[in-house]
């Protein structure tokens, strides 16, 4: 192959997998988000991240277009049986949807042996391809240009921040370490009413909770990538905590990261 520019590393030194290159994707769209770069480069970065998840998760039987949602009342239902939750705190999913929760109880509470985890899911082909059509529309538009090089994407189309949260959520479901700026943004998505469910982290959150959607963005780059020159200037991110917040924030940016290799 004839190169331009003659590649440097050395052959057989580093080597990298599909799922550790879906989380290093990840981990660098989500510091692309932000960074606030061109939503088309997270995009498409994020979109390659989502899509090697999913191909993982397929590979162990369960297909993303439905393991989501099944799963996710499964484990609804094993906190109720923990104790974790009540029914009670089901109401707003409605009147059906709290008696999927309570059958889904009953039937786990007669099957103790059921292992959620180790469930695999699957569905009508038909359904598959819609549903990965519509989810990849726009990466496929900034992927190639063969069939439609006059094409155009309606920017609208494209909500980088459901494609990320979906990205964590299947590298959850893959095993794959909650890292600091997976939490980040999970919580970031929660303080700026993104998303309705709580993350994990009750301190991160309060945090959050204090700061306009534009402080938000800069104590992400502060703490997880790197300032921006116009941050310094407009907030004063540093008047608004005292010191056991900031060594909290601190604690975060220290946490381990995802692996390069």
């Amino acid at each position: 192959m004839v190169e331009l520019i003659k590649n440097t590393i050395e052959e057989g030194k580093i080597f990298v997998n599909k799922l550790s290159a879906a989380e290093r994707q990840l981990s660098a769209a989500i510091r692309m988000y932000f960074m606030e770069e061109d939503q088309l480069a997270v995009h498409t970065v994020a979109s390659a991240a989502l899509n090697l998840y999913a191909d993982l998760m397929k590979s162990r039987g369960k297909e993303p277009a439905f393991y989501g949602g099944i799963y996710g009342v499964l484990r609804a239902a094993r906190d109720v049986l923990d104790g974790e939750f009540s029914l009670d705190q089901f109401d707003s999913w409605g009147v059906e949807g709290r008696k999927l929760i309570q059958d889904m109880v009953e039937f786990l509470g007669a099957n103790p042996k059921i292992d959620i985890e180790a469930i695999r899911v699957n569905g009508p082909d038909s359904f598959v391809r819609q549903f990965w059509t519509e989810k990849r529309k726009a990466y496929n538009f900034l992927k190639h240009a063969d069939r439609d090089p006059d094409g155009f994407l309606d920017e609208a189309h494209i909500n980088n921040e459901n494609i990320i949260a979906e990205a964590i959520g299947n590298a959850l479901h893959l095993n794959c370490k909650m890292t600091p700026d997976k939490e980040f943004f999970f919580s970031a998505m929660y303080a700026m009413d993104f998303l309705i469910d709580p993350p994990s982290d009750p301190m991160l959150i309060w945090i959050l909770k204090q700061l306009s959607a534009d402080e938000i963005m800069s104590l992400a780059r502060r703490h997880l990538c790197y300032s921006r020159v116009d941050d310094a200037f407009e907030i004063d991110l540093d008047s608004k905590f005292d010191l056991a917040t900031k060594m909290y924030l601190k604690r975060l940016k220290e946490k381990p990261r995802p692996p390069t290799l």
